[in-house]
């Protein structure tokens, strides 16, 4: 009884390391490179906000959608924070849709609130965005961005 999981167990071992052999020594602090299905989901939907398209930023937007464009001058005592309401932002996004590239996501989910996280670059800037999702996890609304210059 013990001879056929003796023998699973060193086949396994042995297929997982030549699965995991690339051929370079992994790089100290590099990534691992595993995505998880919160993020697979919610970087469709990001995407989806930086396309443009009116009828999907209605769709994906709750009505009571702002941005908190956060900066922070270096010798200032407190941030400068910009509000900008949901048909700004619409507005904003319609004429400037720049795809941005993400990277660095991670979605936290807490039952009917989602938050991603994510460095975004696009027309040579780069944005630290933490977005709070709610609602149902198939058809959540952004309600709250926020938004810090890198």
């Amino acid at each position: 009884m013990r001879f056929p999981a003796i023998v699973i167990t060193i086949a396994l071992s042995i297929a997982g390391s030549a699965f995991a052999q690339t051929g370079a020594p992994p790089q100290p602090g590099a990534p691992i490179g595993l995505v998880t299905r919160l993020v697979v989901v919610y970087s469709r939907f990001e995407n989806e906000l930086a396309g443009g398209d009116r009828t999907k930023l209605e769709k994906l937007l709750a009505p009571d959608f702002e941005e908190l464009a956060v900066a922070m001058a270096p010798n200032a005592p407190e941030p400068d924070i910009r509000h900008i309401p949901r048909e700004a932002w619409i507005k904003a996004a319609i004429e400037g849709a720049a795809r941005a590239s993400i990277s660095q996501m991670a979605v936290h989910d807490h039952g009917d609130i989602r938050i991603a996280s994510y460095v975004a670059f696009a027309d040579g800037k780069q944005s630290y965005i933490v977005d709070v999702w709610k609602g149902a996890e198939a058809e959540p609304r952004l309600a709250t961005r926020y938004r810090t210059a890198l």
